[in-house]
């Protein structure tokens, strides 16, 4: 997989969205990567075709002044190698920020990568104030369980790697939070699903105030180094091995956030009620067995409860025009009342 950090953005991304054009539209976004990206600018590896996976901006003044990128993008890129002649695809992920690209290349450059098929395993576009590349190759975990493969041993290899990861200690630049200081993030979707729908405002209003004294109670967690974002989509499976991408999040606090969020996503694709619970306690059995660490049933149940709060709002602002979603929401915040974490 090809990883490219971009970063200076400015003004210029806010007052010309036509800039936005170049990382979104074929030919510009094509023309850009290959006048910027090292190898690509010298004519030795060529972009034959572009298409656009993903993309993702952020606009408020907060993620703007945090650590996660302006605009995200996910890229398929046929190259072709003239020195070598051969072809192959590879994935491409461009992420802008404000001002602070060359310190994220800087950061990047002092951590060994794997070598991507084609280009440098790390860069820096100028134009872009930005890059990162590396190739992770492989199948998608999340598309190996829909599509009906055994699922055990791969919730079993991702409970353990998940395991391993909280192991792993902590850059002291990382960010940090307090439990209760995630929770105040996702009180901003509580508060804004309550103004959309007034009805549900005392319950929203009580559910917070639980988790507020709830948190209040706990006792400290040992900081640990929390992926941010770890779901069964964000993880690969080549060769027997397991990989894990999209490290935006990366942050040090309570290592039960990364299982809660896994845990509550595992209710959001296609599967039956009964295996989401085979997979969520194979998972969790797997995490339990490979931590060396506690892990309480009731700090896991309230992180859970926090993170389907915060997908309550994210949920209502995709599908609340959907005729299922009234529905829907009862069903996320009866999980918010009664998490279902052993």
């Amino acid at each position: 997989m090809t990883h490219a950090l971009a970063g200076r953005t400015g003004s210029a991304w806010r007052t010309r969205p036509e800039r936005w054009a170049a990382l979104t539209e074929p030919e510009p976004a094509r023309a850009l990567l290959q006048e910027q990206l090292p190898g690509f600018a010298s004519g030795e590896l060529v972009i034959e075709r572009w298409e656009l996976h993903h993309l993702r901006f952020r606009t408020s003044p907060d993620e703007r002044r945090g650590i996660k990128p302006i605009v995200a993008a996910a890229y398929a890129l046929d190259v072709r190698d003239e020195r070598r002649g051969r072809r192959g695809t590879q994935l491409l992920y461009v992420a802008t920020y404000e001002g602070r690209g060359r310190g994220r290349f800087d950061k990047g450059r002092a951590v060994a990568r794997s070598a991507p098929r084609f280009g440098p395993p790390l860069a820096y576009l100028p134009g872009l104030d930005a890059a990162w590349q590396e190739e992770i190759p492989g199948a998608a975990l999340m598309r190996l369980i829909l599509d009906g493969v055994d699922a055990a041993p791969l919730m079993d290899a991702a409970g353990r790697g998940l395991a391993a990861l909280h192991r792993t200690a902590p850059d002291d630049a990382l960010p940090r939070q307090e439990p209760a200081m995630r929770l105040v993030s996702r009180h901003g979707g509580a508060r804004e699903l309550a103004h959309a729908l007034p009805g549900l405002r005392p319950r929203l209003a009580a559910v917070s105030a639980r988790l507020a004294r709830e948190a209040a109670a706990m006792p400290a967690a040992p900081p640990r180094l929390v992926h941010g974002d770890f779901l069964l989509k964000q993880l690969v499976v080549h060769e027997g091995r397991l990989a894990v991408f999209d490290f935006d999040g990366l942050m040090v606090g309570d290592c039960l956030e990364d299982v809660a969020k896994c845990l509550a996503d595992l209710h959001y694709w296609d599967l039956e009620p009964s295996r989401v619970r085979a997979l969520a306690a194979r998972f969790l059995e797997a995490y339990r067995a490979h931590a060396s660490w506690d892990v309480p049933a009731d700090r896991l149940r309230w992180h859970y409860a926090v993170q389907v709060l915060g997908d309550a709002w994210y949920w209502y602002k995709r599908r609340q025009f959907e005729p299922a979603f009234e529905r829907e929401l009862e069903e996320l915040l009866a999980r918010v009342d009664d998490p279902p974490v052993c």
